[in-house]
């Protein structure tokens, strides 16, 4: 062989040669290129996969809150239904105090009145002697006439009634019975603290019907008259000092 045939052979060999690496770094470009894409869509997969997730995961928390939430809305509007509730009974309840309150005092101001002798000492036939002073001093009866004769038997803190035997004695206020007493001039003598300040007495030709201690309510019967046409005095203490029955005294009861 030549030297120049060796030449184009060893030019030949070179030249298929570098085709031959060409080629193959070729496939090795596109073997890597698609390593590469393979890699590249794996991790996007995994990414979209974990977003799924993720997502799915929000989704579940979302539900949750939702859930909650409607929980919540429904414990507020049960809330507000007990409030309102508790407010209308609390209104209620403020309502019947103030009547229970109004019915007390309402009670009470009886309660008060009924302590106060105001009323008619007598329940039957009864005849009141109308009694006053004089210039001097002195008490007196003012009899259908109209002329004045005087009594020292009577004074202005007393009322006299000439009573018969179908006359009951009336406590003119409620209170306690504090005295009973035989009197030989009147019979008996009831005394009865009304625990105001206000005292009343009652003398005269009777049964009692009480005993000391009893606690009696204005109107109650507390004697008898069983003497005809027999004599009873009434008065009333305040405060320790006797005061005209007649005006504390309703002459139309």
């Amino acid at each position: 062989m030549s030297t120049e045939e060796k030449k184009h052979h060893k030019h030949y060999i070179h030249f298929h040669l570098s085709k031959l690496l060409e080629h193959k770094g070729v496939r090795i470009g596109f073997v890597t290129a698609l390593f590469a894409l393979v890699v590249i869509i794996t991790v996007l997969i995994c990414v979209i996969n974990n977003d799924h997730k993720k997502i799915k995961e929000y989704k579940r928390a979302v539900k949750v809150l939702d859930e909650s939430l409607d929980t919540a809305k429904s414990d507020v509007e049960n809330l507000s239904k007990q409030i309102e509730d508790l407010s209308a009974k609390n209104a209620a309840m403020g309502e019947s105090l103030q009547s229970a309150n109004d019915d007390l005092a309402a009670l009470q101001e009886v309660t008060n009145k009924e302590k106060i002798p105001t009323a008619y000492p007598l329940k039957g036939t009864a005849a009141i002697v109308n009694v006053a002073l004089n210039e001097e001093g002195n008490a007196i009866t003012v009899n259908q006439n109209g002329d004045d004769t005087d009594i020292t038997s009577v004074s202005d803190n007393e009322v006299m009634f000439t009573v018969s035997t179908d006359t009951n004695v009336i406590a003119t206020a409620s209170g306690n019975v504090t005295e009973l007493l035989e009197d030989s001039t009147y019979g008996y003598i009831i005394r009865i603290d009304h625990g105001n300040g206000y005292e009343s007495l009652y003398k005269g030709m009777g049964v009692p019907l009480v005993s000391v201690g009893d606690y009696v309510c204005q109107g109650s019967v507390i004697m008898k008259i069983a003497a005809e046409n027999s004599t009873f005095l009434y008065q009333i203490i305040k405060d320790g000092s006797f005061i005209d029955p007649m005006t504390c005294m309703d002459i139309n009861g």
